[in-house]
């Protein structure tokens, strides 16, 4: 935001010193001399590179090369397409016989109707198969995998609901006793064509727990959840079939992300005196392209000279 507020300021400088000079009868501008070399020495990823300028200008902005503020974007948007979404998250089953009571199931046309009646009326798709999910009992967590669920979002725009069902069947002479679902550790990740950025944690992705009618009938039936995790427990010999779910919020991905091109950083407006010096920090190791934009402005004519420099970062 201060970038932003920078460069509004910066324009309208700009346009203020466009409206001085358009009252001028002097000739016209020439294009800036301006030179720039970076300062002798090795430099280090975190130092304060200092660029060295020579020759004036009426207005001179910088791009550093990065990734954000990279002189390449300068006059084109830069755009991510989305590649995929890997969802990952650990399982863990404690106590009991039932092994296979956990599924993964997923829909694009739930209303939000977090109640037994709004689940019933939407579609929703099984994909416990497409991750690796506790059978057995153990004191670790199994790991689902990092998998690609993209091609599951609606590509109209909406939005996508995760759910995990717990099911455990009555009676126990037939079934064996219940058997306590943990799911932890659940993360979102979009992956596109520049980074990958986590969309939703364990926290963000607002689960609500639902309960069918049967989950009502005896004591000791819990479904909790922290910041860290998801429970799915019961009566250790229940009487009836137990039915419970935990449903996230609507998940939204854009196919192509649109950021618009990298704003220079202001290095001098118009009415500051000549800058002899910059200074600027590369947070990563790398060879940069550092751009220096110098303009001079008369009336609505403007000519801009662009001096571009290597730095090399070491870590």
């Amino acid at each position: 935001m201060k970038t932003i507020g920078y460069c509004i300021m910066f324009a309208s400088l700009w346009a203020a010193a466009s409206l001085f000079q358009g009252c001028d009868k002097s000739d016209d501008i020439s294009a800036p001399g301006l030179s720039v070399r970076v300062a002798p020495g090795t430099w280090h990823a975190g130092d304060a590179v200092r660029f060295e300028l020579s020759g004036g200008a009426d207005f001179i902005r910088f791009y550093s090369g990065e990734k954000g503020n990279d002189y390449a974007f300068a006059d084109r948007d830069r755009v991510y397409e989305t590649q995929a979404v890997k969802m990952f998250f650990t399982t863990q089953l404690q106590n009991g016989s039932q092994f296979n009571n956990l599924k993964v199931k997923c829909s694009t046309d739930f209303s939000g109707d977090y109640t037994p009646a709004g689940i019933d009326a939407a579609t929703w798709t099984d994909i416990s198969d497409r991750f690796d999910l506790a059978h057995s009992l153990s004191t670790t967590r199994t790991p689902s995998g990092e998998v690609d669920i993209y091609d599951l979002f609606p590509k109209d725009g909406g939005e996508l609901y995760l759910a995990y069902e717990y099911v455990i069947k009555a009676p126990v002479r037939d079934h064996g006793q219940r058997t306590n679902a943990l799911i932890y550790d659940f993360e979102l990740t979009t992956v596109t064509t520049e980074k990958e950025s986590v969309l939703s944690n364990h926290v963000g992705a607002g689960w609500t727990f639902v309960r069918y009618a049967g989950f009502e009938t005896e004591k000791d039936n819990v479904l909790t959840q922290n910041t860290e995790r998801l429970v799915f427990s019961c009566a250790g010999n229940p009487t009836v079939d137990k039915n419970a779910w935990a449903i996230s919020k609507g998940f939204g991905v854009e196919a192509v992300t649109n950021l618009g091109p990298d704003w220079g950083v202001p290095v001098k407006a118009f009415s500051d005196t000549d800058v002899v010096s910059y200074e600027h920090v590369f947070e990563e190791p790398g060879t940069y392209e550092a751009v220096f934009v110098a303009s001079n402005v008369f009336g609505r004519e403007r000519k801009e000279s662009v001096v571009k420099v290597t730095v090399n970062i070491e870590e």
